[in-house]
């Protein structure tokens, strides 16, 4: 709705300080900022930094995470791949 106003409008809409790509960066660097810090979080492990995304993909690799209201498993993911043959 908003876009079909802003397109048929007889003037264009004035932003301040430099136009649509700066009020639309300014809306979300906020929000960008605390999911970037959450996702790349660094650990230190031994004198090496692991960012956390690192882990979260490794335990995503090699196990199948089941979420249920009462519990969390991690069950190793098979690591055959069946074929057929007749």
């Amino acid at each position: 709705m908003i876009g079909l106003t802003l397109a048929f409008s007889p003037s264009p809409p004035q932003f301040s300080n430099g136009g649509v790509d700066a009020a639309i960066d300014a809306a979300v660097k906020p929000i960008a900022d605390v999911v970037s810090s959450v996702i790349f979080f660094s650990i230190q492990v031994g004198d090496t930094p692991v960012q956390l995304v690192v882990v979260w993909l490794m335990v995503a690799a090699t196990c199948r995470i089941s979420v249920t209201p009462r519990s969390l498993s991690c069950s190793p993911v098979k690591a055959e791949i069946d074929i057929g043959v007749v």
